[in-house]
């Protein structure tokens, strides 16, 4: 922050905005860390637009500035307090289920080596590009290096646990193939809810953010198709609905994203939209509409 003239302080990573319309939205690296704005009652000339950088310089390297300052900062460390309380929770769920999905999509991986008599290095192959090739794409697109399927141990982890489960167990593991779907199905709510909103908080337009979650959903599936020699099932006039879903869910949490309202109870609704969605497909057998073929003359 530029308060008395001078050059503002330079912070490693990304500057901050702190919109001074009386209210505060603190973002790092594009991502809220302050999920709720704070009223600050800016006055006269300092009414318009300032550079800050993370909470901690805010706190520390600004504080011999007035007073009014080091309130908003005290309000700012304690909104994050209120945050870091109830987080965890939240987080432990989103983990959960994202490892459930995880695991999921690495059995599908294998087990399709299997039918194509892939030895165990390529049924690790498969596990692998179908638990996070897509989460992997979208990280890329996004500029954000290194991808977090590479940074967290167990997305590397948990397909070499179902390749080898797979590898000693595959008759058994095929005839699960309700409960492997049933994980699938929530693997793909939850990583079209979580990747559409880190899309959209990387400050990419909402349709942008639609894709990119739409890819993280199916992304891996596809990878795993196209290296097994197959016709990505996604693209199948004979695969039950699974982009459609993914499209839908995604839509939702980027327009709530757009109007403010992005919060885990968004994502969740639109986690359990969208496996919901894939579940009925597969139930009921829905296809997506394919075109009427005329016999050739």
């Amino acid at each position: 922050m530029n308060l008395g003239g001078g050059s503002p302080v330079q912070h490693p990573q990304k500057s901050h905005t702190l919109s001074t319309d009386g209210l505060v939205n603190v973002r790092c690296a594009g991502i809220e860390i302050v999920p709720e704005q704070v009223a600050v009652g800016l006055q006269g000339e300092h009414r318009r637009s300032v550079t800050e950088h993370c909470l901690h310089c805010f706190d520390v390297r600004h504080r011999a500035h007035s007073e009014r300052y080091r309130r908003v900062a005290g309000q700012l460390l304690h909104a994050k307090e209120r945050e870091n309380d109830v987080m965890p929770t939240t987080e432990i769920v989103e983990t959960t289920l994202i490892m459930i999905g995880v695991f999921a999509f690495a059995l599908s991986g294998a087990l399709l080596a299997v039918r194509q008599k892939f030895d165990i290095v390529g049924m690790a192959v498969l596990a692998t590009v179908t638990a996070v090739g897509g989460g992997v794409i979208r990280d890329v697109l996004i500029g954000d290096i290194p991808p977090a399927a590479l940074t967290d141990p167990w997305s590397l982890l948990l397909p070499l646990v179902a390749t080898v489960i797979t590898f000693f167990f595959h008759p058994r593991v095929a005839r699960m193939g309700r409960t492997v779907q049933l994980f699938d199905a929530i693997g793909l709510g939850v990583f079209c809810a979580t990747a559409t909103t880190k899309a959209a908080a990387a400050g990419i337009s909402p349709m942008a953010a639609v894709l990119l979650g739409t890819i993280t959903g199916v992304g891996g599936g596809i990878l795993r198709d196209v290296l097994a020699g197959q016709t990505p099932s996604v693209l199948r006039q004979d695969s039950r609905l699974y982009a459609i879903p993914a499209v839908a869910g995604s839509t939702l949490v980027a327009v709530a994203y757009s109007i403010g309202y992005s919060n885990t109870i968004i994502q969740a609704a639109a986690a359990a939209a969208i496996c919901g969605f894939r579940l009925l497909a597969l139930r009921y057998k829905w296809h997506a509409p394919v075109p009427a073929f005329s016999p050739r003359t």
